[in-house]
């Protein structure tokens, strides 16, 4: 969607999507996050600080007629943002140096960092009509983020050591925005079903944290190695997150890679290779570790049986789906579920 598209403004809250919204963060680098919020978000939204310089955030937003945020955030935190479902735009505008521009997310599916900290930003967030919106955000100190690649920014892209480390300025156009793998997508999952409560609660959203941002950073170190023409176009790169969902929402039935170029509109060279860009990894490749996240989850959440999970991820032959877990994590299915943990065992092991 073209970010001139106009969309009927509406505002929301928990209890109406007829009344105005206001979102006020406050964020302060020298102690433990703290945000503040208006009416809106005491259903929609839910900040947790997990330590001083680590905090987690969730937003699951809906409405009919369409929703639009203004928001302002004192002294911004470095943001990774996990896009589970829909879309939005954001005008966003720093008010230190009143540079400002519009930033269409690609939408689900996709991640992005948002790493320049201790800005003092106000915006306008709007969310088209009929359009759930849904995403996982972490948010880090620029302390710890640095401690964290510290020796690792040979591997890193130049322009984002640039700014972290050298204090570049961040271009609106430029917030290493690339697609979810299957890895990200499960972690991310987890923490929207996680029981968030008590301190082993928290501890375990501490985990699922610090994995997404390392998932989302040696993504960053697999895509620095492509030379500057594998860049994608924004056409194109939505055609790519368009294919994702086509693939993920029919994997009991997917399309050929011929299928699904028509059905996206670009060439297959072009998908197969703005699929490696963006997931770090080949279509038919996602597809699998998708299959498997998905069937972790029916096994071990939903109870579902065997045979069941093996149908509902795509598999007509269940022997086939128990040889593609064990290849997977080591055990089968059924092993998996007698006794769960002893997935992590094999996953630690490997």
């Amino acid at each position: 969607m073209p970010c001139s598209q106009n969309y009927k403004k509406s505002t929301f809250s928990c209890h109406s999507a007829r009344n105005h919204a206001s979102l006020y963060n406050s964020c302060q680098q020298d102690d433990a996050y703290r945000y503040s919020t208006g009416p809106l978000l005491t259903q929609g939204f839910r900040h947790i600080p997990l330590d001083r310089e680590l905090a987690i955030s969730f937003l699951h937003l809906h409405s009919d007629s369409g929703i639009t945020i203004n928001y302002r955030i004192e002294n911004s935190p470095i943001v990774f943002n996990f896009i589970l479902a829909g879309s939005g735009v954001v005008e966003l505008r720093d008010t230190n140096t009143n540079v400002g521009g519009v930033t269409l997310h690609p939408g689900s599916g996709s991640s992005s960092i948002r790493l320049k900290s201790g800005s003092h930003l106000t915006g306008v967030f709007s969310i088209p009509p009929g359009i759930t919106y849904s995403s996982v955000c972490i948010q880090i100190g620029e302390s710890r983020l640095k401690e964290c690649v510290m020796g690792d920014e040979g591997r890193l892209p130049q322009s984002f050591c640039d700014i972290l480390f050298r204090d570049k300025p961040q271009p609106n156009d430029s917030r290493f925005f690339s697609g979810l793998t299957p890895a990200m997508l499960c972690a991310a999952t987890a923490t929207l079903n996680a029981n968030q409560e008590g301190q082993v609660g928290k501890c375990f959203l501490q985990a699922k944290a610090n994995e997404l941002l390392c998932l989302k950073l040696f993504q960053l170190m697999e895509q620095s190695g492509y030379p500057s023409t594998a860049q994608l176009s924004a056409k194109d790169r939505q055609n790519i997150f368009t294919a994702r969902e086509l693939l993920i929402r029919n994997m009991e039935t997917p399309p050929t890679i011929d299928q699904l170029s028509r059905q996206v509109g670009i060439n297959t060279l072009k998908l197969k290779q703005g699929f490696k860009r963006e997931f770090g990894t080949t279509v038919y490749s996602y597809l699998r570790q998708y299959r498997m996240e998905k069937a972790i989850d029916l096994l071990r959440r939903d109870k579902k049986g065997v045979a069941e999970t093996a149908y509902a991820v795509g598999y007509s032959n269940v022997s086939h789906f128990i040889a593609a877990f064990r290849k997977s994590y080591g055990i089968t299915p059924g092993e998996f579920k007698r006794e769960p943990e002893n997935l992590d065992a094999h996953l630690t092991r490997g």
